[in-house]
């Protein structure tokens, strides 16, 4: 399944890589830029140490947010941090200086063969306070971060709303107005994150095909998830409505590389960006 996003109300800004001409689509298509899923299979998600490669490699950055016991937030995917870390934590019922102590690069293992190498290398859960400071100082002309909030039992969406409070002062401290983009899976959250200052830009998760085609009117981004053989019409909707159309699959192939140029998409996310650069001839 390839999912699909949308872009509403938004002026999209390029990379410098972003402007090249796609090779071998003669409609003269231009891709705006990739994102690597929580900073990309090659080093261990949602942390500096990805996200200064992803940056490098001139390409956006993706990640997921959490609060901590006292509202400061940072940035891991799961609720709890086995899966990442060295120790079974609740995110939500510890401080940054407890998450601090954690080796987030002690599960990270590319060759699935134990070798963990990047075990005991000091990299850590980072605060998303450092990620923009990282991303301030080293972006890239048309660079975007993407930024997920995770909303579940750990916490519901009423008791985000410190959450979200904190994340609007971040991105106005830093400035990135037109960098940050936030997802969210429910409407309300949207308009919640909206009400706090109408320059949020929001991704909006859609589960289907004609929840998407509704939500085009809707003054956000949208990622919409659709079955491959309904993509082609979703795209062609979207292009005529002048929305901006992002598609995410965990591993391109050439063979599904070669099929997305026939959708045109703006941007791209996933986990294999490097071998999507290859096919891309970048």
């Amino acid at each position: 399944m390839f999912i699909f996003c949308v872009a509403l109300g938004a002026t999209a800004s390029f990379f410098s890589m972003a402007s090249t001409v796609v090779p071998g689509n003669s409609g003269g298509w231009r891709l705006t830029d990739i994102h690597p899923h929580r900073g990309g299979i090659q080093a261990p998600e949602n942390t500096l140490y990805g996200f200064k490669r992803n940056m490098r490699d001139g390409v956006s950055l993706d990640m997921d947010i959490r609060k901590t016991v006292e509202g400061d937030i940072v940035v891991i995917h799961d609720k709890n941090t086995v899966r990442t870390c060295d120790k079974d934590w609740i995110v939500a019922q510890k401080t940054v200086k407890e998450l601090k102590t954690l080796d987030a690069g002690h599960q990270f293992d590319p060759e699935r063969d134990e070798s963990f190498p990047l075990r005991g290398k000091g990299i850590r859960i980072p605060t998303l306070s450092e990620v923009f400071k990282l991303f301030s100082e080293q972006k890239k002309p048309g660079a975007t971060m993407w930024i997920d909030t995770k909303d579940d039992e750990s916490y519901p969406f009423e008791e985000n709303q410190g959450m979200y409070d904190r994340l609007v002062k971040l991105i106005g401290k830093y400035d990135l107005w037109n960098e940050a983009h936030i997802e969210v899976a429910r409407a309300e959250e949207a308009e919640s994150l909206r009400s706090r200052d109408s320059r949020i830009r929001v991704i909006f998760w859609a589960g289907n095909a004609d929840k998407a085609l509704d939500a085009l009117n809707y003054p956000h981004y949208i990622r919409i998830g659709v079955s491959r053989s309904a993509a082609a019409s979703v795209a062609d909707q979207v292009r005529a409505s002048g929305k901006k159309l992002h598609v995410y699959d965990r591993r391109y192939t050439q063979s599904t590389w070669d099929e997305l140029k026939l959708y045109k998409p703006d941007s791209l996310g996933t986990e294999y960006y490097g071998k999507l650069i290859e096919f891309m001839g970048l």
